[in-house]
């Protein structure tokens, strides 16, 4: 379209044009909202952002235990979240290597405007969710992921 954007199929209202466009890697960091941190032994992340919409995929190796007190997880985005509208994106965490068998499910939930996503998990042990914690990892854990949210 001649102001920006990119439109399908005849298409012509400015509204439904394609606008944005972008893919790249990313340097995924954990961080506990108690502090502490935690030595790598690999990280790797990758996105797509389309218009507003942005998938990350990641995956995440420890090589050593979480340094300081316990507290909720969360790891970096590349875009922040949509200021409105609550929780504004979330995924699932297929493949994990933790020491709380406890945790039958890990998930990433997005909320509005902010730059990180947080792990919550299943028990299923009481059919509770929670906050997972840095206090489910340790040498040689893993996290691999993906999770879809709308931006700013």
């Amino acid at each position: 379209q001649s102001g920006g954007g990119i439109s399908f199929n005849g298409d012509t209202a400015a509204a439904n044009a394609l606008d944005d466009y972008e893919e790249g890697d990313l340097t995924l960091t954990l961080t506990g909202t108690a502090g502490g941190s935690i030595s790598y032994s690999f990280r790797s992340g990758h996105y797509v952002k389309v218009g507003k919409v942005c998938h990350v995929s990641g995956d995440i190796r420890l090589n050593g235990s979480w340094s300081g007190s316990t507290g909720s997880l969360n790891v970096n985005l590349p875009f922040a979240s949509d200021p409105t509208g609550g929780c504004v994106g979330g995924g699932i965490v297929s493949e994990w290597n933790l020491t709380n068998a406890n945790s039958d499910n890990i998930m990433l939930k997005v909320d509005n405007n902010e730059s990180t996503a947080r792990f919550t998990r299943h028990s299923g042990s009481n059919n509770n969710t929670g906050n997972f914690d840095t206090a489910n990892f340790g040498s040689g854990r893993y996290l691999k992921f993906a999770l879809t949210y709308h931006t700013a």
